[in-house]
């Protein structure tokens, strides 16, 4: 634990640095990586630091994985002057601060994707005046496998961010306890990323936030139950014209990695369907649809479906 200081860790002019487990608490910035190549920050906790937790500039090919930002008061990560296939994924953003985002500077071509966002009062955002995740897709053509939602962690007061599970989470000194809920971020993180260290039940799919695969990570699915779910349009939508484009969003837990999926679209309340697109891979778990008037319907439902394998199916909750 770094608490208190300027800047918590500094790397400068390295190469194939790694940060992981630290927790860095009220210093200024946390981690502050700077003219470094291939840097990892991964599995860590960075929490109430008066500018941010981690900061990257003039680095490349930066990977930020698996951490918890809470509470962080102008910003989680700020990226400058840095490229080259960044990676941001796996990370839970709590905006607790008027003002603050969840992230600062220029992204360019990073690849950011499988985080969760909470944002605690009404000028918190995801970057500059971005607090719609859907506005925050369609404008940067990323994060659609992401969640604005809880992460319910065990206890912020106490400082125990392990994500709150029925299977089971980890409670230093004693071992693991079962909640009454289960964390949204369990089981959702990126598909490329390893979950072997997770204990079992795992739902061979790592989890988001800084335990994920740690041996103290939340426990999940059981490998026999397979679960597919779709994300988007849920509650009663009215689509026109200013909003025609939607990411169809799905989630696909223990569902063989060779299984393809059609996605496809019913205008008369479920009896027939018209597919949007086909052999999409389970695990892509997105594709992005343009309501055109060949779509208007108050009946409209969407769904995927598996194509060797019709039990992985869900259909949107609301018309």
């Amino acid at each position: 634990t770094l608490r208190n200081s300027d800047i918590g860790v500094v790397i400068d002019s390295n190469r194939n640095s790694l940060v992981e487990r630290v927790q860095a608490i009220s210093n200024r910035i946390g981690v502050y990586a700077f003219n470094v190549s291939q840097p990892i920050i991964r599995n860590s906790r960075f929490v109430h630091n008066s500018e941010g937790g981690v900061e990257v500039q003039n680095s490349r090919s930066n990977q930020i994985y698996n951490n918890t930002f809470y509470g962080n008061q102008q910003w989680a990560m700020q990226v400058s002057s840095s490229s080259v296939a960044n990676l941001l994924v796996n990370n839970i953003f709590v905006m607790s601060s008027t003002g603050s985002v969840a992230y600062a500077g220029v992204l360019n071509d990073a690849f950011v994707d499988y985080n969760v966002y909470q944002l605690l009062t009404a000028n918190a955002g995801i970057q500059g005046n971005q607090r719609d995740l859907l506005g925050w897709q369609l404008a940067t053509k990323r994060d659609y496998r992401s969640a604005i939602t809880n992460p319910l962690f065990a206890s912020v007061g106490s400082g125990d961010f392990h994500l709150q599970s029925e299977q089971g989470r980890w409670v230093d000194g004693q071992g693991f306890t079962n909640d009454a809920v289960t964390s949204w971020a369990v089981d959702k993180g990126s598909t490329n990323l390893n979950y072997d260290l997770e204990p079992a039940p795992n739902g061979a799919r790592v989890n988001i936030g800084a335990y994920g695969n740690t041996e103290y990570a939340s426990m999940g699915r059981l490998s026999t139950q397979a679960l597919v779910e779709v994300r988007s349009l849920n509650a009663t939508t009215f689509i026109r014209e200013t909003n025609s484009v939607w990411p169809l969003v799905w989630t696909s837990i223990n569902v063989p990695t060779s299984e393809l999926f059609n996605v496809q679209f019913s205008g008369d309340g479920g009896s027939s369907w018209y597919t949007l697109s086909n052999n999409v891979p389970a695990y892509q778990e997105y594709i992005l649809w343009n309501a055109s008037p060949f779509f208007n319907t108050r009946r409209g439902y969407w769904r995927v479906v598996g194509i060797s394998n019709t039990n992985y199916v869900d259909v949107n909750d609301a018309q």
